[in-house]
């Protein structure tokens, strides 16, 4: 706890100063995304987090491994 009204970083517990937040972005030129290039860049991103292990991201985007493995090459990730 803080004796002050200023609470520093530092005095926060890990779990709260090593948060990160993902947010949709825009493209470069402004454009708003598609539903197909969202859907893209979010299995794209849950991929690298996963470091491709195809069946735990199927798992984090509650699809089955066929569905994720038909996305992966209608988008040509591979």
């Amino acid at each position: 706890m803080e004796n002050n009204d200023v609470i520093y970083p530092e005095a926060l517990p890990d779990h709260l100063t090593q948060l990160a937040i993902e947010t949709y972005r825009t493209a470069p030129e402004g454009k708003i995304p598609t539903m197909k290039e969202q859907e893209k860049r979010y299995i794209q991103w849950v991929l690298e987090q996963t470091n491709w292990n195809k069946t735990r991201a199927a798992e984090i985007m509650e699809i089955d491994r066929v569905s994720l493995w038909r996305k992966i090459k209608a988008f040509k990730l591979e």
